[in-house]
């Protein structure tokens, strides 16, 4: 399905999510680091899925895409650790795990050499069944 037809498809359900209008940020020539996170998350996501689950949804792709910006020695010990944390049991340590697998090589299938770290996000209700999506990006210390 076309971008267009899937915005029609999407406005017609009132599920749009507001992307930016502007794809690509001056600074960069790169997309939006929001508008990546959409992409990796959509597919990801039932047509219906409310604020909660876009939250979670973008806040594990975010994670997800910075650790795919890791070596793959410290990506691996940065998910042995990240698994072994009481909190991630909240999810379920197998959900969990599977799923940072799938956006860690979804970032690095659609974003290979994209270098940026996600730094911070927010998603706001934007009307009935649209969502606000921002995010900011920046270089690893190393590249600065």
């Amino acid at each position: 399905m076309g971008k267009a037809s899937r915005r029609k498809r999407e406005r017609r359900l009132g599920l749009q999510i507001s992307e930016p209008a502007a794809p690509l940020t001056p600074w960069s020539g790169r997309e939006k680091i929001s508008a990546c996170l959409i992409t990796m998350v959509r597919p990801l996501l039932p047509p219906e899925a409310g604020i909660a689950e876009w939250r979670m949804g973008i806040a594990v792709a975010a994670l997800g895409w910075n650790l795919a910006i890791l070596p793959v020695a410290e990506r691996v010990r940065e998910i042995e650790r990240l698994v072994q944390d009481p909190e991630a049991n909240e999810l379920g340590v197998p959900f969990l795990l599977d799923l940072l697998l799938v956006l860690i090589a979804q970032k690095l299938r659609l974003y290979p050499d994209d270098p940026r770290l996600v730094l911070s996000y927010d998603i706001q209700k934007a009307g009935s069944g649209r969502f606000h999506i921002t995010a900011m990006a920046g270089l690893p210390e190393c590249m600065t």
